[in-house]
């Protein structure tokens, strides 16, 4: 039997409830992209449900800086709250890298900072604008001892692994997870020996390793590998409906910046065009403009039919943590023929040993898994629970309750 969650604040009837999360959701996408001058017209709970829809989607920062109107004290508080905290996490990231770049050029080790580490650089963003909940690394499949006692001699220790990464936190560190971005919270190290989602199943990899690399951080081997990064990590998160609009915002920002010679290097791998056109689909729906006609056309040229359809009969909402509905199957749609689809479907039934131990690793690693017990139950409880419960998705849940008993810390 399940124990009571330690969020007891009532929620409203699950179909409102998921009114509030698309409206609100939906309304702020917008702002990002065209900012008007009068607020919504919300009730109280409509804005608690903002301040969470700005949590799971990373662009508290981006809105406390974009938006023109005013909401109510606490919601300003908040803004106010994200963007000073977002300014001082990043200096906070940006000390850490540059002692992790001592220590790999003291072990002689190359390495690559990824994602939001390497977006630091590119100017797209003011500082504080762009969150990041972690520092991802890359090294090559033979430097991974002395990458690994490079991480160790910053103080970090393993705490786990998954197929895609090792992850590293301070030792004994037991630091309190608070709502949103905030200068204390933990800055966990991912360390990766290659570039891979899982779509569904089978293993899609980029190389973005430069030739050249040198002991210490690299940058990634061209401006166009960041770009395919990106769009595969996005592709990875929609497969699940873990998308979040801060890497969405990623894609459409860099499109706009790079030259043609590089969004043409991004179209230019016939085999890897399939995946890439969901992430750029979503991208020039949420910022319409960002996207070049010409790389929209050709990645979609590769992209089977069902997965096209699959994401154009939805939000990205819908495709986001700001969905609050469980749903099972949603990897089928990436399935690239008959074989995939099957051996997608037997592995959804019986998960293998290595895929439980990831999963188990994740949930420990993710804050939200200390509001329920529901994570931890055998995984037939968890089917019958959500064909007959319809609970409301951990992540999604943490956010809301989280938002809910949010107060400003001046107040």
């Amino acid at each position: 039997m399940m124990k009571k969650d330690r969020f007891a604040d009532p929620l409203p009837a699950r179909s409102e409830l998921e009114r509030a999360l698309g409206s609100v959701s939906r309304r702020l996408t917008a702002e990002l992209q065209s900012p008007s001058e009068e607020p919504p017209d919300w009730q109280d709970f409509e804005w608690r449900v903002a301040m969470a829809v700005a949590v799971m989607q990373g662009t508290s920062a981006l809105l406390a800086r974009r938006l023109r109107w005013r909401g109510p004290g606490d919601w300003q508080s908040f803004l106010a709250e994200q963007r000073e905290h977002g300014v001082l996490r990043e200096r906070r990231i940006r000390q850490l890298l540059e002692r992790i770049d001592l220590a790999a050029r003291e072990a002689g080790v190359p390495l690559v900072a990824l994602k939001g580490s390497a977006l630091l650089h590119t100017g797209i963003y003011a500082a504080g604008e762009r969150p990041q909940s972690d520092i991802d690394l890359l090294c090559r499949e033979q430097d991974l001892g002395a990458a690994d006692r490079a991480i160790a001699a910053l103080g970090y220790e393993a705490k786990g692994a998954t197929w895609k990464h090792r992850v590293y936190d301070v030792a004994d560190g037991h630091a309190e997870v608070r709502f949103g971005e905030h200068e204390a919270n933990p800055l966990k190290i991912e360390l990766h020996t290659r570039i891979a989602e899982r779509l569904p199943y089978s293993d899609v990899q980029v190389d973005v390793f430069p030739a050249e690399a040198q002991p210490g951080l690299n940058g990634y081997a061209r401006p166009s590998a960041l770009l395919n990064h990106l769009l595969l990590h996005v592709a990875g998160n929609l497969s699940w409906r873990g998308g979040r609009l801060i890497q969405v915002h990623d894609i459409a920002r860099l499109c706009r910046q790079l030259p043609q010679t590089e969004l043409a290097d991004v179209a230019g791998d016939p085999r890897a065009r399939w995946w890439k056109w969901p992430s750029l689909r979503i991208a020039e729906r949420c910022f319409p403009g960002s996207v070049p006609d010409f790389l929209l056309a050709r990645t979609a040229e590769a992209c089977p039919w069902h997965l096209r359809h699959w994401v154009d009969s939805r939000s990205f909402d819908e495709l986001s943590l700001v969905d609050p509905r469980h749903a099972t199957l949603l990897g089928l749609a990436w399935a690239t023929d008959l074989r995939e689809a099957v051996r997608y479907l037997g592995e959804s039934l019986v998960p293998p040993e290595s895929r439980l131990e990831g999963q188990t690793m994740l949930i420990r690693k993710d804050p939200w898994s200390t509001g329920s017990d529901w994570q931890w139950l055998p995984r037939w409880q968890r089917v019958l629970h959500r064909l007959f419960r319809r609970p409301v998705r951990a992540p999604t849940l943490y956010s809301l309750h989280s938002a809910i008993a949010y107060h400003p810390a001046n107040s």
